[in-house]
């Protein structure tokens, strides 16, 4: 039998076969299978709050009463009732809510012409995205252009007073803010639209003209607590040992903080990131009341003071979702960009 290095052929196959499946296994069993547990997590929670919020909605009050109005009588009230089924169990009720939502149909609305509340949702989420979106950049463009300022010169009056404004935009709240900057950049030097909106299909540098404010003001709001969290840890990654053996050997200031301590102190940020999307939904009410821009933010508040409690709902599953789905991409890459952190879940495992 003729052998390769020493090996006969079917050794060799054998060996190739066996490292193959160990890696596809050790493949499954690392990334895809923590994400698979998370994922699983996720949904898990996601039911629980969907659960909650419903027994909460629909075991408080009559829910007839607010399909009705207050001006339905005791004989409409009996027939909304029977022909909406809220004479049944709540839990009931909720299992009819889950299977018909699990398929992406979340009922339909109380009010507002008793549209599917997907669909009046979906006409709302682009604009929250766009508000969020440009918010979180904005936040971000703003917190690492200061950590690389306070990186490159700590215990400066530079980082002393970035880090006197970082604390004050997280003390201001975002409905006094944006007040303020609609009365200055408004009212007073006429740079931007007060209040309003209009959609990007009337014209991009329109779109964003009555976006700026809105922007600024929930941005700030974020990138208070984002620069402190990167300053703290961009010191503390300063302070290591292979920043000073770096320094031993002359590499620049400016070297050290890209190649070296910027990779490291940027895991902390993220997990910020990750934490603020609650604080980005909460502080998105307050800005689209005061700038009067239609996403989903105004719509919950409609939908409270109007008592669609389907519809109230379906934006707590959104958001709760959104929250969710935040946490476990901000954990993927906090992994990703920490190889110890994969390593050790791997040992774990």
């Amino acid at each position: 039998m003729s052998t390769v290095g020493g090996q006969a052929p079917e050794i060799l196959l054998e060996d190739t076969f066996l490292t193959e499946e160990m890696g596809r296994s050790a493949w499954l069993g690392g990334p895809v299978a923590r994400l698979a547990v998370r994922l699983a997590a996720g949904v898990v929670l996601l039911v629980a709050v969907s659960l909650l919020s419903f027994v909460l909605l629909y075991s408080i009050g009559n829910p007839a009463r607010a399909v009705g109005g207050e001006a339905a009588t005791n004989a409409q009230i009996e027939k909304i009732t029977e022909q909406f089924g809220f004479d049944r169990p709540v839990v009931v009720q909720y299992w009819d809510w889950l299977s018909h939502a699990v398929r992406g149909d979340f009922g339909t609305t109380f009010q507002s012409g008793q549209r599917p509340v997907t669909e009046v949702i979906m006409q709302r989420l682009p604009t929250s995205l766009a508000l969020a979106a440009g918010a979180v950049l904005l936040s971000v463009i703003v917190a690492v252009a200061c950590g690389f300022v306070i990186g490159r010169w700590p215990a400066s009056a530079a980082d002393r007073g970035i880090t006197a404004l970082a604390n004050l935009s997280a003390a201001i709240p975002p409905y006094f803010l944006g007040s303020l900057l609609a009365l200055l950049f408004a009212v007073q030097l006429g740079l931007f639209p007060p209040a309003g909106y209009v959609p990007i299909s009337d014209g991009v540098l329109r779109w964003a003209s009555f976006m700026v404010l809105p922007w600024i003001t929930l941005a700030m709001g974020l990138v208070g607590q984002q620069v402190r969290t990167l300053r703290a840890s961009l010191l503390k990654e300063l302070d290591s040992d292979y920043v000073r053996t770096a320094r031993m050997k002359g590499v620049g200031e400016g070297t050290i903080l890209r190649r070296h301590v910027a990779r490291n102190a940027v895991l902390p940020y993220l997990t910020v990131l990750g934490l603020q999307t609650p604080r980005l939904i909460t502080s998105a009410l307050f800005v689209e009341a005061v700038f009067a821009v239609p996403g989903i933010g105004s719509l919950l508040v409609v939908a409270v003071q109007e008592r669609d409690l389907p519809l109230v709902q379906g934006l707590v599953v959104m958001v709760s979702a959104a929250v969710i789905l935040a946490n476990i991409l901000v954990d993927l890459s906090y992994e990703v960009l920490n190889p110890l952190a994969r390593s050790s879940e791997e040992k774990v495992a």
